[in-house]
Formats: C-alpha cells, structure tokens, sequence
C-alpha cells in the first residue's frame, strides 16, 4: 500500500487548489510505479472538481480498480475525497497531457466511515451544556468589526 497524504498550502482558489494537489497526486503515483510492484494498492488525497474524472481514467490506466471515496467525517461542502486504488498490473509511466479527455468517463463519489458527521446539528435545549461549541475560526474578529461597524 501507498499512501499520499500530502496537500498543498490552501490559496482558496478551488481550481487552484485542484491542480496543485493533482500535480501531488500525479508525482505519487510516479513513485509508486517506482517502488510498487504488482498487485500494490494506493489511496491519495484529492480535491473533486471538473478534472476529476481524468484523474481517475489515468489511474485507471494502472489499477484494476479506482474508487472516490468521502468519509463521512468531511464536511459535505468540502471538496476533499480520496482516491483508492486496488491492484496495480501496469509498471509502465504514460504522461497524463498523452491522454484521450474526449473519453473520460463520469464516476461515483462512495461515502464511506462510521465516525460522526461533521455536518450534524442537535437542536439546542436552552439551559442545558452545549454539547458541542463552536468553532473558532480565523476570521472571526473581521466577522465582529463587519457586525460593528
């Protein structure tokens, strides 16, 4: 099993973001046919976008079998997923700009673990504790000045 759990630094800007961390996935997987052997598995973090099924026709190119997979966990807006590959049977490097895009096909998201949803709500009992807080988020203070002012 490979696994890529490398992301790049976050610009915000989705398609940006995409090709950045596909370039990582793509070198991953480089290295994989360097030191994998057949029948080696690979799971990798990717971002989903409108390139994503490109990405899983070239994979496709070296696995039997590639599955996108959400964890339950991910917040549903997120477009983090993960991209799991079983058994490789193809050692032999193709450069993803070689590829036919015309035929690539369109794939499904698998939802997946038993953690907590993170996009779970409880209703609120007023009085009792909060059972989970708020998060704190970054640009918090700008949310308050913009309130203010």
């Amino acid at each position: 099993m490979v696994l890529c759990d490398g992301a790049p630094d976050i610009t915000g800007i989705h398609d940006v973001d995409e090709y950045f961390q596909y370039q990582l996935v793509c070198n991953a997987l480089k290295i994989t046919l360097k030191i994998g052997r057949i029948g080696t598995s690979f799971l990798a973090k990717i971002f989903r976008g409108k390139y994503t099924k490109f990405i899983v026709k070239w994979f496709k190119l070296y696995f039997k079998e590639v599955k996108v997979l959400k964890p339950i966990s991910s917040r549903t807006s997120s477009i983090e997923c993960f991209i799991y590959c079983l058994d490789l049977f193809n050692l032999e490097f193709k450069d993803f700009n070689d590829m036919n895009y015309k035929e690539a096909e369109d794939f499904d998201v698998i939802y997946c673990g038993n953690g907590p949803d993170s996009d779970y709500t409880e209703d609120c009992v007023y009085g009792e504790n909060v059972l989970r807080k708020p998060i704190n988020p970054p640009y918090k203070s700008s949310i308050e000045f913009r309130k203010n002012h």
